[in-house]
């Protein structure tokens, strides 16, 4: 039998992304991992490129936010490959997504559907890669929900280079694309940085990689540079270039001058890049990301330094209008490091709007800010307990943001079930029927299900508290 079984094993990998029913699926971890290519054949289906080569079938699925997916695609020998995107679960004609299909023709890139693409929340997509030659492919996947993407999550800069790319980056509506020296805006990525002494300041957009589609890559960017703050943003100046470089400047501005850049490349996203300043006040730390996104637990941040000098720690912050922020976790920082270094930070039962940033503190005690995302979870389900703590009359009421059935749970500190049912709920305040008053004296967790999504409080039965009230 283990003969068999080991003779088996092979003979279904093997056949794994042959085809679009066995299509590999690729976990959205940020994690690169190697796939063997298929020996299935096939011919190009957006490329100009002929002949029939290896193809390989890939698939993912999208969370309940629907965020943004980000793919880190590399092929073998620096051959060019094409990566088609199919929707519907299939890989019929009419399911291409012909605008959301990729040509890389040294071999690698970065993918992720077009700007004008919207992804559906828990849906699957096809993914059919066709490479010039046998071997291994490298793909790293991530949800992502750019931070930078507006004003208010600029990235901040210096005189180091950071490394970003604009792929999942939709066109602005903050600012008009006159002030970026363009017709329309398609993935507007926004920076800042603040000037060093009263001067010309300069931007160098460098190490371009732009993969769009067919014969549609480095087509250079658009850039345009602001004072004032987010909510009133005043222009001061744009350029538009192209090239393996791409440099704009400003006038002359005063020391201290706070100036925000927005960058939108020229027909299209799916641009990788590093980015620089001159004249420039220098960085504790620089950031590649901070970005969020939602699960049925929490909010989960993430956050990647290129480099960090002197830095003791970092506070998280939340806010619930943007303005007004408090501290709700630390994390130790690095003191000083010159390679990447990932941190995360997971904010249970948040409210239903936060916004997020991050305060940095160095060993002098000089704090210096990030860029503030902003986390929704409307679309969520959510379930909140209201009672007295302790309980004190036995009634426990559920505040509901839907209609439907929810399994409610309680659990005494020793893990023993002692009440679990289906409850149905409308969309508002439910009052559970059962009254707990006769719960032994303790400490205990309520726990309401529904579909993925899961909320729990604690509460403490006292006999002490109905005494009370009698």
């Amino acid at each position: 039998m283990l003969v068999y079984l080991a003779l088996f094993i092979p003979f279904c990998s093997f056949s794994q992304g042959s085809s679009c029913g066995t299509a590999i699926p690729i976990p959205l971890d940020g994690v690169n991992r190697m796939y063997t290519i298929s020996s299935s054949t096939g011919g190009n289906v957006v490329c100009s490129s002929t002949g029939s080569s290896p193809i390989t079938y890939f698939s993912f699925t999208t969370n309940s936010s629907a965020q943004c997916v980000l793919l880190n695609i590399t092929g073998p020998s620096s051959q060019p490959i094409e990566v088609a995107m199919y929707a519907g679960g299939t890989c019929t004609g009419g399911s291409l997504q012909s605008t959301s299909s990729m040509c890389f023709a040294d071999g690698q890139g970065i993918w992720a559907p077009a700007e004008s693409y919207t992804l559906q929340p828990g849906t699957t997509y096809i993914l059919r890669i066709k490479t010039a030659i046998t071997g291994s492919l490298q793909i790293g996947g991530q949800h992502i929900s750019p931070s930078n993407n507006d004003c208010l999550g600029a990235t901040p800069i210096g005189v180091l280079p950071v490394a970003d790319n604009n792929a999942c980056n939709k066109g602005s509506t903050v600012v008009a694309p006159s002030q970026l020296c363009a017709f329309t805006l398609e993935n507007t990525s926004f920076y800042s940085y603040t000037v060093a002494s009263t001067g010309a300041t300069s931007v160098y957009i460098e190490n371009i990689a732009c993969d769009n589609g067919d014969a549609n890559n480095s087509n250079g960017f658009q850039i345009g540079f602001f004072t004032g703050t987010c909510s009133a943003l005043s222009g001061i100046g744009c350029s538009s270039n192209s090239g393996s470089t791409v440099t704009a400047s400003t006038g002359v501005l005063a020391a201290g001058t706070k100036v925000y850049v927005g960058i939108d490349g020229v027909s299209g996203a799916n641009c990788s890049y590093t980015l620089r300043a001159t004249n420039v006040q220098a960085l504790p730390i620089y950031l590649k990301y901070f970005s969020g996104w939602k699960t049925s637990a929490g909010n989960y941040l993430k956050w990647t330094t290129l480099r960090e000098i002197d830095n003791l720690y970092f506070d998280i912050q939340r806010s619930t209008d943007g303005v007004r922020f408090v501290s709700i976790g630390r994390i130790p920082g690095e003191m000083n490091s010159e390679i990447d270094k990932t941190y995360t930070f997971e904010d249970n039962s948040p409210p239903t709007t936060s916004f997020y940033r991050l305060m940095q503190t160095d060993i002098d005690g000089k704090t210096t800010f990030s860029n503030i995302i902003l986390i929704n979870r409307e679309d969520l389900p959510e379930v909140k307990f209201e009672f007295a703590n302790p309980i004190i009359d036995g009634k426990i009421r559920m505040v509901t943001n839907f209609s439907g059935k929810v399994e409610v749970s309680i659990i005494n500190i020793m893990g023993q079930v002692l009440y679990q049912n289906q409850v149905y709920c409308n969309k508002g305040v439910n009052q559970l029927y059962k009254n707990f008053a006769n719960l032994p004296d303790g400490k205990y967790i309520i726990t309401a299900l529904y579909h993925n999504s899961k909320s729990t409080k604690s509460f403490i039965k006292s006999s002490s508290a109905f005494s009370r009230r009698q």
